[in-house]
């Protein structure tokens, strides 16, 4: 298969793909790996990675967010009981419920 075909089957973009098989050609597989200061620079660099997790997860986990999930399952039950009351019949007595009729 061509690279490019390749890159496009994977949803890899075509250039990345030639760098990588590049650096492979000329490195090895340790060509692969991240040079260190390679990539955009961090912008929070003065949080630790656990500080970071900490503020993420709690905020995902706030009052507000957890009633707003709540909501919105309630509102999703709701519609399944809507329409299972609405089938219901049907499913119980199928074409006999069309013959009492």
């Amino acid at each position: 298969m061509p690279t490019g075909q390749f890159a496009t089957a994977y949803g890899i973009d075509r250039t990345t793909l030639y760098r990588w098989l590049n650096n492979d050609q000329h490195n090895g597989s340790n060509g692969l790996y991240r040079k260190e200061g390679s990539g955009r620079p961090a912008l929070l660099q003065e949080l630790s990675k656990t500080e970071l997790r900490k503020i993420v997860l709690t905020s995902a986990l706030s009052p507000m967010v957890l009633n707003l999930i709540c909501g919105l399952l309630v509102d999703y039950i709701v519609s399944l009981q809507k329409s299972l009351i609405l089938l219901l019949p049907n499913l119980l007595f199928g074409d006999d419920l069309l013959m009492l009729e």
